[in-house]
């Protein structure tokens, strides 16, 4: 299987690390081959091709989906290009994997399986929970009926990479690109594992609310991190399009199953909130075991990026 791929940051390096690592630990009928990989900054994506095993690279998506040597392209960009860039795909008859969520609509989405099944090829969403261990004997056991009718169902998925008001506006939190916010980006997997577990839903009743409502603009930024304007400081801030959000459900099944779902990117309660308070308060800082006091991360930013108060000590 000759592999093409489009997106070479945050997901993109998640993929090509499975590519080279997945025959250790799984029987794979065809040899998989990772002819091309492709982003919009030469010299970028071209260190990243050397350094990950790559036969070459592209700087154009047209131009790796015409290839005739690539038999699958793998699609891990930010939201609103997955459309345009799956539906050629489909029509130059390759096969799919694509990064959830979908589209950026129910109406793409519909487009983009109809065009996939008219060609003929395999495609497929990156709903990798279903493969975690501890899922699938939930899905075993479901289905033997070891635990009888389900009744209730009940999903959280929440992160607090965002949680900082400071955080750049990277693209996951602009609606034009990242389309439906902590919905496609979190709750899509629960979602997902939803209907896997406990069958087809019948009916949803949810809200969302927004916690921040304006960030400093982004410098620079991966999938998962960012750099903040070197204006941040001088007020090169902008209104959040799709902010950092919360989005509880109440949700009924065919099976007669209800449940809730929760996903959120940034909580309303921030550790760097409790941090601060820990230099007025010096109870966090008398203990006789030290403990670990995170900040708020500076505008320079990775997922987890924290460190102590200078004036308490670190475990």
């Amino acid at each position: 299987m000759k592999i093409g791929m489009v997106g070479y940051k945050f997901m993109g390096r998640a993929h090509a690390h499975a590519y080279r690592t997945a025959p250790y630990f799984f029987d794979i009928k065809d040899e998989v081959e990772l002819v091309a990989v492709c982003g919009r900054h030469e010299a970028a994506v071209a260190e990243f091709a050397e350094q990950n095993g790559w036969q070459s690279y592209e700087t154009d998506w047209r131009k790796l989906v015409e290839r005739d040597d690539i038999d699958a392209v793998d699609i891990g960009t930010p939201n609103d290009s997955h459309y345009e860039i799956a539906m050629a795909a489909a029509r130059a008859g390759k096969h799919i994997l694509l990064e959830k969520p979908m589209a950026m609509s129910l109406a793409q989405a519909r487009e983009m399986y109809h065009e996939a099944e008219k060609a003929g090829i395999k495609h497929q969403i990156g709903f990798n929970y279903r493969r975690v261990p501890a899922i699938a004997l939930a899905k075993k056991i479901i289905e033997h009926g070891d635990i009888g009718e389900i009744f209730h169902w009940r999903a959280v998925y929440n992160q607090d990479w965002i949680v900082d008001p400071e955080y750049p506006l990277v693209w996951r939190l602009d609606k034009t690109i990242a389309g439906t916010g902590a919905i496609g980006d979190l709750a899509s997997h629960i979602i997902d594992l939803a209907h896997f577990l406990v069958g087809p839903i019948a009916e949803v009743t949810g809200m969302a609310k927004t916690f921040i409502k304006e960030r400093p603009l982004p410098a620079e930024m991966t999938g998962l991190s960012a750099s903040g304007s070197p204006f941040a400081k001088s007020g090169a801030w902008v209104a959040s399009k799709r902010r950092t959000s919360r989005s509880p459900s109440c949700v009924s099944y065919r099976s007669g199953a209800a449940g809730k779902a929760s996903s959120t990117t940034g909580r309303p309660v921030s550790l760097a909130k409790i941090a601060r308070s820990s230099r007025r308060h010096s109870r966090y800082c008398a203990s006789a075991e030290p403990r670990r006091v995170t900040t708020r991360p500076s505008t320079s930013s990775t997922m987890g990026a924290a460190s102590a108060p200078k004036d308490c000590p670190s475990s």
